[in-house]
């Protein structure tokens, strides 16, 4: 994203580049991201093509900057104050909620394999929490065998190909489920490194 690397966005800037993020985003639930193009996003938006360029390279960069921005949503709209375990179910039901509202964009963009953008943001997400909990233990003088990084990298992945196997399989598993299944694989990523720590 051009703008990004400028180190300055103004709240007009901002207001353009969310209006073409949220435009893009609106035009892939009606057709797929091939035959959209940057005339279709400007004239939607009503942003001149000259200030489309000015904040990004071309539609991929509009993406990558839409989806991020959706990721760091999620994660911004957890209370500080929750615990560990309940901040991520709170982000888990967000990301849940995320996924049933805009479900139509989603199965597009996961056909065409857009959207590993997202859930590769939101996977760094998980991974970051998951690394901090780990070092948190470590301060308290637990010990591990593993690297540290290895096991957040491993846990952050396994919580995230769960939510795009629910959402490839249409949702097919409960709320209530998925939500156990996530919480199973985080706690299971607690027991690993208490366990470690033992041996």
């Amino acid at each position: 994203m051009k703008t990004a690397s400028s180190g300055h966005i103004n709240a007009s800037t901002k207001r353009t580049i969310n209006l073409l993020a949220v435009t893009l985003l609106s035009l892939l639930e009606k057709q797929s991201l091939e035959k959209i193009t940057i005339m279709d996003i400007c004239k939607t938006a009503q942003v001149p093509r000259a200030t489309f360029y000015n904040h990004f390279e071309d539609k991929y960069d509009l993406l990558r900057f839409s989806l991020k921005s959706i990721a760091d949503e999620l994660r911004s709209a957890v209370p500080p104050e929750l615990e560990n375990e309940e901040k991520i179910v709170f982000f888990i039901n967000n990301l849940l909620d995320f996924t049933e509202q805009n479900y139509k964009f989603l199965k597009r963009a996961n056909s065409a394999n857009y959207n590993s953008v997202l859930f590769s943001e939101i996977k760094n997400i998980f991974y970051e929490d998951l690394l901090t909990h780990i070092r948190d233990m470590r301060e308290k003088g637990f010990v591990f065998t593993a690297d540290e990084k290895i096991i957040a990298e491993f846990f952050s992945n396994a919580i995230v190909y769960s939510a795009k196997t629910w959402l490839e399989q249409d949702m097919e598993i409960s709320r209530e489920d998925t939500i156990k299944s996530f919480m199973v694989i985080y706690n299971s990523c607690q027991k690993a490194t208490r366990e470690q720590a033992e041996d």
